[in-house]
């Protein structure tokens, strides 16, 4: 038999989770929608993803450095006011 602490807590989890899912979705997906990709990853080993605004490039930078880390490629993100190099791992 469960206990209303026991149910609270569940929700507690289950509702943290579902936060955090629905708030990484529209990130991540931002990340490759709203940039311009430059370059095959694949084949050169180098990224450049080009944004429009320089708060955009600024808001993805978290993602700049995971994508370097996980693809293993050297990312670029561009904008009109400057731009960050990220390295993947060794």
């Amino acid at each position: 038999m469960t206990t209303d602490k026991e149910k609270s807590r569940r929700s507690w989890v289950v509702y943290s989770v579902l936060a955090i899912l629905v708030t990484v979705g529209p990130y991540v997906s931002g990340y490759f929608l709203l940039s311009d990709s430059h370059g095959s990853p694949l084949s050169s080993g180098i990224c450049v993803r080009d944004f429009d605004h320089d708060i955009l490039r600024r808001a993805f930078v978290p993602m700049g450095w995971i994508e370097a880390k996980v693809r293993g490629t050297l990312v670029t993100l561009w904008s009109v006011n400057g731009h960050d190099v990220y390295y993947p791992s060794r």
